[in-house]
């Protein structure tokens, strides 16, 4: 199952995760079970991911949270949501 906390813009706690497939201190990329999620930030770090339990903490500060479906070509729609 998939779940999502976010503490005050700046801690974000993930449960559901398949793997994390990008990240930088701007924008970390995650698959989850409900789709692909993008952060967008600043400074972010990913503090710990363990792909046995699907858990991913991080941290930072968090502008923008996004969900796309894997495959279905949201690339122009990402690229105005992340800009």
């Amino acid at each position: 199952m998939h779940n999502l906390i976010l503490e005050g813009r700046k801690k974000l706690q993930l449960g559901g995760v398949k793997d994390c497939r990008a990240f930088s201190e701007r924008l970390v990329v995650i698959e989850t079970e409900m789709g692909i999620l993008k952060v967008k930030g600043e400074r972010l770090k990913i503090e710990s991911f363990s792909v046995e339990s699907g858990e991913l903490f991080m941290h930072g500060r968090i502008v923008a949270l996004g969900y796309f479906e894997a495959g279905k070509g949201n690339g122009k729609l990402t690229a105005k949501l992340f800009r």
